[in-house]
């Protein structure tokens, strides 16, 4: 059976948008056990710690596996190296083989930007991106992999979806990354490598 995971980020003993987290858990059941609503986030949550920030790792499949909390320090990528590959990772998995595999060809940078053989860009290993073009936050239409703050700023009209492609990366007014973890962090200055573009 399938395990997949959630991380929420608990800052001083109080965890950040359930509401999105709950609704992705749900959707995850729904499509791969026919069930939703058997695990309710609210209830089953212990506190988290006090003080401090500490990503909370839900793991569950058709029931709650192990809850988890880890000190969590956020991570600046500044640099990222573009890697072409068709993969697929719709639902957050355990198994991150794949993206670890991209992952191991970034060479000097700190991340991954994966984009597909149309050259449309998708997300970094860990995160969602945007664009800063014409004044707008753009978001790729078509991700990797729906992050719930990406979810979050799209309902609030801040982000707009649209096809990026990594022409797009070379003529930008800002650039950003987000997660449940960072939330919706500007990178100042971004570095794109483009050398390895056509991995698959």
């Amino acid at each position: 059976m399938s395990l997949f995971f959630e991380t929420i980020r608990a800052l001083n003993g109080t965890f950040h948008h359930l509401m999105f987290h709950q609704r992705r858990l749900d959707h995850t059941q729904r499509h791969h056990f026919g069930t939703a609503g058997t695990i309710d986030l609210v209830h089953h949550l212990p506190s988290p710690p006090d003080e401090g920030l500490y990503r909370c790792k839900v793991l569950y499949d058709t029931t709650i596996r192990g809850i988890h909390f880890f000190p969590y320090t956020p991570k600046s990528p500044r640099s990222f190296t573009v890697i072409q590959s068709d993969i697929r990772y719709p639902f957050k998995h355990v198994d991150r083989r794949a993206i670890d595999h991209l992952v191991s060809r970034k060479g000097t940078a700190d991340d991954i930007i994966i984009a597909d053989a149309n050259g449309c860009v998708k997300d970094t290993s860990i995160a969602n991106i945007a664009i800063r073009k014409g004044g707008l936050w753009l978001t790729p239409r078509n991700p990797l992999f729906c992050g719930t703050t990406r979810e979050r700023l799209i309902e609030a009209g801040w982000l707009i979806e649209k096809e990026i492609i990594t022409e797009d990366l070379k003529h930008l007014e800002g650039f950003a990354v987000m997660n449940a973890m960072i939330d919706f962090v500007i990178v100042k200055d971004p570095y794109f490598m483009f050398a390895n573009f056509g991995y698959t």
